[in-house]
C-alpha cells in the first residue's frame, strides 16, 4: 500500500466522503490526507492498518501490496 496517492482518492471517492470527513474517520487532521493524496507524505504504520481495513470493507484492490 505504497501509492497513497492513487488509493486514498479512490477509497474516499468509494466512502462518498471528503478529505475532511476520511481525516475524522481516521483519527489525523486533514492536513494529513492532502499530503498523503499528494505525495508529500505517508501515514504512519497505524494509519496504513486503518486504510487497508477500509480498502477491504470496500473492496478496492492495492494492486501487488
Amino acid at each position: 500500500m505504497d501509492d497513497c496517492t492513487i488509493l486514498i482518492p479512490e477509497l474516499r471517492t468509494a466512502m462518498n466522503v471528503s478529505q475532511e470527513d476520511f481525516a475524522k474517520v481516521l483519527g489525523v487532521d486533514t492536513v494529513s490526507v492532502s499530503r498523503w493524496e499528494n505525495g508529500r507524505s505517508k501515514p504512519t504504520k497505524l494509519i496504513k492498518v486503518k486504510i487497508k481495513k477500509l480498502l477491504i470493507r470496500y473492496d478496492i484492490k492495492a494492486e501487488g501490496k
